[in-house]
């Protein structure tokens, strides 16, 4: 016989099966927690895994030109991700949206042209005016012939362009070959 805290007596098989009830209880308690933890667990890595993967297909971008995209299949870049580089603003074309930050301008590679709508939630860059060299990044609608870009990196202005390397390396009294 033994005596429980309580001062109640009780033999030895009703003790066996209080404590086995109880180590059984601990058990599946803590079986649910690791299950819970693993299902967690599950949940954040696959949480992670399609915010990597969504985001890595909204930042890779096919390049190319102006030429290729309007003479190449229109299939191939509907609905893609593009870059489109090798081009500039055509001079005069830049409608601007009523709060002027949302423009429609044509872009031209001096042979080619091809009306773009900057439909992008960011500021344009300081150096978007007429004329300049610009990539535009977004998509191309081949049904209406419209580039809808939502980023344009235009080109800076020579004036801020330095000179060649072997100018710089002269510069500070270094032949270019020198190491």
């Amino acid at each position: 016989m033994h005596r429980l805290p309580g001062g109640e007596q009780v033999g030895d098989l009703a003790l066996r099966v209080n404590v086995a009830s109880f180590c059984a209880l601990l058990t599946g308690g803590q079986r649910m927690a690791r299950l819970r933890y693993l299902a967690g667990s599950a949940v954040i890595v696959a949480g992670i895994g399609f915010l990597t993967v969504s985001g890595l297909r909204q930042s890779t971008a096919a390049h190319t030109t102006l030429a290729a995209l309007l003479e190449g299949d229109p299939a191939a870049s509907s609905g893609r991700r593009l870059q489109l580089g090798g081009s500039h603003v055509e001079p005069g074309s830049i409608v601007w949206g009523p709060y002027r930050s949302r423009p429609a301008f044509v872009v031209t590679d001096g042979e080619r042209s091809l009306r773009a709508e900057y439909v992008g939630k960011g500021m344009l860059p300081d150096t978007f005016r007429d004329g300049a060299q610009l990539v535009l990044e977004g998509r191309y609608d081949p049904g209406v012939r419209v580039f809808y870009a939502d980023a344009v990196y235009a080109k800076c202005p020579a004036r801020y362009e330095g000179g060649d390397y072997g100018q710089h390396r002269r510069a500070h009294g270094k032949a270019p070959g020198d190491a």
